[in-house]
This record gives structure tokens, C-alpha cells and sequence, in this order.
């Protein structure tokens, strides 16, 4: 399958658009019908996922061979789960540093580790349903080059996200 697209419009389809973190959303535990059309306007492309889960409701628009949502989908989904979660599949370019901090996850420890060598991450989206401050996947643009690459661990309690 073709790689899908860097967003739909919006602003992660624009390079350099990116704001200040929390700007987009905080993704927490709450209705589809009210996140779903504010994503798909910034660029993202929003699915139902079940209610206090990543799994999503629909199927065949995650991974390597899903298909992109458009806007009917993500129409139709608001009016049939909207009481779902809120999930998205990332446009191709970005990935997401999904740091895992809580229930003795050492993803915060981890985190501090690699900025003291290399540096603080810069400042981005973050989604989370966490409330302690460092849980949550941290959303970058990449560069040309390294879209659709596949990208290992960094360490214990820290993953990283891709469109696939």
C-alpha cells in the first residue's frame, strides 16, 4: 500500500505550524463527537476508539495496510460513537515519543536520562489521559528522509508512534 498523506489540511499538513505544547488537545477520556472534528480540521485523521482504551471501534484504518478516513467517515463516526474515545492515526511524518511514567513505568526516568545527554525535546503537541505531568505521546514532524522508517524503543518505558 502507498504511504498515506502528510494531513488532509490543517496545520500539520503546513511545515512550521506547530504551536506551543497543549495547544491542539488533550486527549482524555471523553466523547469522539466532541474532539473529532477539531483533529480532522488541524489534520489528523480521528477514529472511535472503545471508552477508556486505544482498541478502536472501526476497522482497517490503522497500521501498514489501513485506509485513510475522510470526511465521511469521520461524519458518520460522530453520530454513531460519538461517546467513544478519541483516537488518531498520525499523518505520514510524524511519529509520537510515547512516554510511559506511571504505575512504577519508568518512562519519566528514562526520559530525563536522554534529555540531560542529548538535550530537551523542543516544545509540541501532547496527548494524554494522564494527569502527572510527563505521560503522554509528544508529537514531531520528521524530516523527509526518515518518513516510513521503522524506529526502536529509546528505553525502558518510552515508544515510539508512527502512521502505521
Amino acid at each position: 500500500m502507498e504511504a498515506g498523506p502528510l494531513g488532509h489540511g490543517g496545520n500539520l499538513a503546513v511545515p512550521g505550524r506547530l504551536r506551543e505544547r497543549h495547544d491542539l488537545m488533550v486527549a482524555q477520556s471523553g466523547p469522539y463527537r466532541e474532539g473529532a472534528r477539531a483533529a480532522w480540521q488541524a489534520g489528523w485523521f480521528p477514529f472511535p476508539a472503545k471508552r477508556r482504551d486505544k482498541l478502536p471501534i472501526v476497522a482497517g484504518f490503522t497500521g501498514r495496510e489501513g485506509k485513510w478516513c475522510d470526511a465521511d467517515d469521520v461524519s458518520r463516526w460522530m453520530k454513531a460513537h460519538g461517546d467513544a474515545n478519541l483516537a488518531v492515526r498520525m499523518p505520514l511524518g510524524v511519529i509520537g515519543i510515547d512516554v510511559d511514567a506511571y504505575d512504577g513505568k519508568a518512562g519519566g526516568e528514562t526520559l530525563d536520562a536522554l534529555e540531560a545527554e542529548f538535550g530537551e525535546l523542543p516544545a509540541t503537541y501532547l496527548s494524554t489521559s494522564r494527569l502527572d505531568g510527563v505521560s503522554g505521546i509528544r508529537f514531531y514532524r520528521l524530516p523527509p528522509a526518515y518518513r516510513g522508517a521503522s524506529f526502536a524503543s529509546p528505553g525502558p518505558g518510552i515508544d515510539i508512534v508512527t502512521w502505521y
